[in-house]
């Protein structure tokens, strides 16, 4: 079984060489840049583990077990440990429920999506022959899902504080963004000093001192799901070894919608603002998972992976547009004034860090199981990467961003644990996981870190099986709408997200 086995890995490699390739010719880009920044280096670099609901029922705690879907994206040996081939495929709902702190005033909002967090098949080949060190050879191919990117809050507030100052800031520094600080010139919310010249410095309607009602809505849309090719088999009687490539598909859209208003006609010429921004990313990536799964006793094993960089190609379709409402004093009419960005798109890419995964489980007779998996990876090591060859002035941009990654980011730990208990054909199952923080605690107020809760069940037939999960994850953030010279509002979140899946699995031979 030597044979095959290297024809596979050989195989995989191939394929590899030729995603690179593809992905290298696959980003153009036709614009200038839309703030690529540390945030976007972090979102590719937070993934969980995703997959089956028996995998999620224990928190993805499954590294040195096996014999499930998910393991393509935790640990492919998992894939040698199959006796039998299986489809699966995991259907699932996704709850999110925010409360959202904006000076003092607090809003609730929710949102609720179904979408697929596995598919898969698993091609088994066991070798009979006891004369041959690999007993057995397994090819795996499929998805995960691996990030969930849809979010959504509203804040509202009453207080002093303009979008309008970062604008004017801008005018005055003579930094004009065609993306705001010009729409906020051809609304009129800021105009030149000069009466009859169109030049700044520039000057605003909204003063330090007036307060006026502000709203703020983002809704985000997405996901990364990996698509996977895994190999894994049995050398002799206690070694599982495999390696899968991992081709991630990135898909996220956000829309922010700020709005100001005078509510109280306290303000002489202005009525209200509203300004919006739109961004679509779509690209792929890929990367590289070599493991291995050992029985150190009959009940007792340990695994461990690797799991390379992921290089991301991205291209990004960006537009914004402002509204204008004004009571001009001249001629005391209301007149609404509309400004549209010209389209922008910009593409780049982005690396994540390495992973190191360390498991070890613990098969207990007449009971189940109990699993322990360790990930290490350091977000220091992720990057921006700016297409030289197509935007040879953005070098040194590239360079201040990743000196941003370089100093407010850190090295984290992932931590998850599980237990499964077997009664016949049924299965009980419950989970935790602890998500360490990535940025250094200077940076940021709340803790960064993610806590996560899972119960599952299961039933398990000759050739069929179905299992459930639900998993809880409590985490917080901060988002800064805008900063000014005088003035950065921030949005304090705590997110509770719920997770419900459901997996069938078809075994058609052995």
């Amino acid at each position: 079984m030597v044979s095959p086995f290297l024809f596979y890995i050989a195989l995989i490699y191939l394929c590899t060489m030729k995603w690179i390739i593809f992905l290298n010719l696959l980003c153009f880009a036709t614009n200038w840049a839309f703030s690529q920044d540390e945030i976007d280096v972090l979102r590719y670099a937070q993934i969980e583990v995703g997959g089956t609901a028996r995998t999620m029922g224990v928190s993805g705690a499954f590294g040195a077990l096996g014999a499930d879907f998910a393991m393509t994206s935790i640990n492919p040996a998992g894939v040698g440990v199959y006796r039998r081939s299986e489809f699966s495929i995991t259907p699932g709902a996704y709850f999110q429920k925010n409360q959202a702190v904006f000076e003092e005033s607090l809003r609730i909002k929710s949102l609720a999506e179904v979408t697929l967090y596995e598919a898969g098949a698993v091609f088994a080949s066991l070798n009979r022959d006891k004369e041959k060190r690999w007993k057995s050879f397994n090819f795996a191919l499929g998805f995960n899902r691996l990030a969930t990117f849809s979010d959504t809050y509203e804040v509202n507030s009453r207080s002093t504080g303009s979008i309008t100052e970062r604008f004017l800031d801008d005018a005055n520094a003579n930094f004009i963004n065609v993306f705001d600080t010009q729409l906020a010139l051809d609304t009129d919310l800021i105009y030149s000093a000069d009466s009859i010249g169109s030049d700044c410095p520039c000057l605003r309607d909204i003063q330090l001192n007036q307060p006026v009602e502000k709203n703020i809505i983002q809704e985000k849309r997405g996901a990364i799901g990996e698509f996977t090719m895994t190999v894994g088999g049995r050398f002799m009687k206690k070694l599982y070894v495999g390696v899968s490539i991992g081709i991630p598909l990135v898909s996220y859209n956000v829309t922010n919608t700020y709005r100001e208003s005078d509510v109280g006609n306290a303000i002489p010429v202005f009525n209200q603002l509203v300004y919006t921004e739109s961004l679509i990313t779509n690209g792929a990536g890929f990367n590289l998972k070599l493991g291995a799964i050992y029985k150190v006793k009959k009940r007792y094993r340990v695994g461990l992976a690797l799991h390379s960089m992921t290089t991301y190609g991205l291209t990004d379709a960006y537009n914004t547009s402002m509204e204008a409402n004004l009571t001009y004093p001249m001629t005391n009419v209301e007149q609404t004034n509309f400004a549209e960005s010209p389209p922008g798109a910009y593409s780049y890419g982005i690396r994540t860090p390495w992973r190191v995964i360390a498991s070890q489980a613990v098969i207990l007779p007449n009971f189940g199981f109990v699993s322990f998996d360790a990930e290490w990876l350091n977000y220091k090591q992720g990057r921006l990467e700016i297409f030289l060859d197509q935007f040879p002035t953005d070098g040194p941009y590239g360079e201040e961003i990743n000196s941003i990654v370089q100093a407010n980011y850190k090295h984290a730990m992932n931590l998850r644990t599980g237990v499964e208990y077997a009664k016949r054909q049924f299965r009980l199952r419950a989970g935790y996981a602890y998500y360490g923080s990535p940025y250094k605690k200077e940076i940021i107020s709340v803790s960064g870190n993610k806590h996560q809760f899972s119960f599952g069940a299961g039933y398990l037939k000759e050739r069929l099986s179905i299992d459930f999960a639900w998993v809880q994850t409590f985490k917080e953030d901060i988002y800064t709408p805008y900063q000014t010279n005088n003035y950065q509002p921030s949005v304090q979140i705590k997110r509770s997200i719920g997770m419900g899946l459901i997996t069938a699995g078809f075994r058609f031979n052995g």
